[in-house]
């Protein structure tokens, strides 16, 4: 989906410049529906993230950010999707990461608070940092 794809949609808002120390420079807008953003690289959507969904952009049962850990995994898992946790980065990013896989193909990835247990964030394709 190109950067025109993405505004046409209206579930994005307007896109300003992202992370000042990626090249080239990606475009970052909010989302409407929920508490989220969506990056575009190179005119393509690479990304997009959810903090926080509402009762219009969620299913009673689905994952979304605040659900612990535990219970996204094993939601997961029985969906039959491969789920890993990697803890070993939390000293470093303040995260562990959350990587789903269906099959050989990665599915989605997301964050999880260390101190609470439980998601922060779940990124489609993957997460994206700006450091």
């Amino acid at each position: 989906m190109s950067l025109e794809e993405a505004q046409a949609t209206g579930f994005a808002g307007s896109f300003e410049p992202g992370c000042e120390v990626e090249s080239p420079r990606p475009m970052t807008a909010q989302l409407s529906e929920v508490e989220g953003t969506v990056d575009v690289a190179d005119g393509k959507v690479r990304s997009i993230t959810v903090r926080q969904a509402n009762e219009v952009a969620t299913d009673p049962g689905l994952v979304q950010p605040g659900d612990p850990v535990d219970e996204a995994v094993a939601a997961w898992e029985a969906a039959g999707l491969d789920v890993t946790v990697d803890k070993d980065q939390a000293d470093t990013y303040g995260v562990w990461f959350v990587q789903v896989r269906d099959g050989p193909e990665p599915a989605f990835e997301a964050t999880a608070d260390p101190t609470r247990d439980t998601l922060d964030t779940i990124s489609v394709p993957e997460v994206v940092l700006c450091e």
